[in-house]
């Protein structure tokens, strides 16, 4: 990992940063106080789920990352939000009929649905270094390119 002139890696400067960051933000009062999840996966469903169907983000979801970026999103998900809102993490196995990770993908959509309508959506980011992991075209594109 490239280091600064202050010998310091890229990584202590956004974790020392993100914390001392002011969560004042005007166009989101309701969201200042929530904390912050850094993941590429929730990124990308978030953006999505405002101008995309479901059916869509999910395979675009499905079709770009891996079941373990699936897994560690949700982790994150369940680490940082009240399951008083979202549910108890479900343990998932795969089954004939459906597999885990398509089913944890229902799993953290349905979570932000919950989150958002209780206005306890976390601020959820993505590095700038960090955009070659998430997908370039929206789901709606996406789906048009997959006919």
């Amino acid at each position: 990992m490239p280091s600064g002139q202050d010998g310091t890696h890229d990584s202590d400067f956004v974790d020392e940063h993100t914390e001392s960051m002011s969560t004042h933000d005007e166009d989101n009062e309701e969201y200042t106080d929530q904390p912050y999840l850094c993941d590429p996966l929730l990124s990308y469903v978030c953006f999505s789920m405002n101008s995309a169907t479901g059916g869509n983000i999910k395979k675009a979801v499905m079709g770009y990352f891996t079941p373990d970026a699936i897994f560690n999103a949700r982790d994150k998900l369940w680490g940082a939000c009240d399951a008083s809102i979202i549910g108890n993490k479900k343990r998932r196995n795969d089954l004939t009929s459906r597999l885990a990770h398509v089913a944890t993908v229902d799993d953290i959509m349905n979570a932000l649905v919950k989150l958002d309508a209780a206005s306890r959506m976390p601020n959820v980011v993505i590095l700038a270094r960090n955009l070659h992991l998430i997908p370039r075209s929206h789901p709606e594109e996406l789906n048009n390119l997959s006919v």
